[in-house]
């Protein structure tokens, strides 16, 4: 999409994000799987930018970053707090991030000290306050946020996202909300109910039983999709103790 060539790193010049957008529209992503629309999130709004998250799962976000963030990258690590005392945007320092998440009180361990966005950018979690949201994410100030409709949000074996609302529910949501213009996809994809797990014979157990259970609702199934290995490992047990015979 961009021209970029790992063998050759000056072919290394950014993405316009609209055009970004587009295409996981458009053309899509490696497994085949496509956006279904997206539309402009108001970033001075913060009840917007909540809603898009909270129904929706996550905003992409891009903005100049202020130079005195650009300048000690060094010093961010999970939990680091971005706030407007860091600056105005500077459009030589474009970068794009997402956040999944607001006003939380921890990120991984680290106790967080400020309200505002969970962002996730170079590997890290780091929140930046909604002032700074307002102040550079906003398009006079060369930033933007989008939210996005895809299907990997919907749960394949409730057919429900983790808001409660089914795809045909997300796509009138988007519609209503933002002014978005999506069909509903026909046919909508039904759920398919999970099979149920032989019982296993004489207290042995199967490999594919161990996975479903460490995996299914009682285990893995019930985590968000950022997790440290130790909650991934927790839950994982959990799953195993909650289904294998006694």
């Amino acid at each position: 999409m961009t021209g970029f060539v790992a063998s050759d790193p000056n072919t290394d010049q950014g993405t316009d994000p609209i055009v970004d957008l587009n295409y996981r529209v458009t053309t899509g992503y490696a497994d085949g799987s496509k956006d279904l629309g997206w539309m402009l999130v108001d970033a001075t709004n913060k009840n917007e930018v909540a809603y898009a998250i909270n129904e929706f799962g996550a905003v992409k976000m891009w903005f100049g970053i202020p130079d005195s963030i650009a300048n000690n990258l060094s010093a961010v690590t999970n939990g680091t707090v971005w706030d407007v005392s860091a600056g105005a945007a500077d459009s030589n320092n474009g970068h794009c991030v997402g956040s999944c998440g607001f006003n939380v009180t921890k990120v991984l361990a680290v106790g967080v000290t400020a309200q505002g966005l969970l962002v996730y950018t170079w590997g890290m979690l780091v929140i930046i306050t909604w002032a700074a949201v307002a102040a550079w994410f906003a398009p006079a100030a060369g930033g933007g946020m989008a939210v996005r409709v895809t299907q990997d949000w919907i749960n394949k074996k409730s057919g429900k996202a983790p808001s409660g609302l089914n795809l045909a529910g997300l796509i009138a949501a988007f519609d209503t909300y933002f002014g978005g213009n999506i069909p509903l996809p026909s046919p909508v994809p039904t759920p398919t109910p999970a099979p149920t797990p032989p019982a296993p014979p004489a207290g042995a157990v199967t490999l594919a039983q161990a996975q479903a259970w460490a995996t299914g609702p009682q285990g893995l199934g019930s985590a968000m999709f950022i997790l440290t290995k130790g909650n991934a490992l927790a839950l994982a047990s959990a799953g195993l103790a909650a289904g294998w015979p006694k």
